[in-house]
């Protein structure tokens, strides 16, 4: 039986970039705590691959689904934009 690790071999890179992540967490919580009044605060949105799900259907199910589409993704963005004062949206 293979274990996680056989399946998912840790590189060099991955570990290092872990470290990396956790190290910029770790130095950078103190300063969020000490967030002041005159600083602002930015939501930050990704989307990735929407152009697989252009209309709300479902094609491996073969029919249509309304949790799916660019309708969909626009009311999810839209209603998290009005939870945040400043948001960005990016898309890669």
């Amino acid at each position: 039986m293979s274990s996680l690790v056989d399946l998912h071999p840790i590189t060099r890179r991955s570990l290092l970039g872990g470290f990396a992540a956790a190290s910029a967490l770790v130095v950078l919580h103190p300063f969020a705590a000490r967030a002041s009044a005159n600083q602002a605060h930015l939501r930050l949105m990704e989307t990735t691959d929407i152009h697989v799900n252009l209309m709300p259907y479902d094609y491996y199910a073969d029919k249509p689904n309304d949790t799916l589409g660019l309708a969909r993704t626009a009311s999810l963005i839209d209603s998290i934009r009005a939870e945040a004062g400043n948001s960005m949206l990016i898309d890669n």
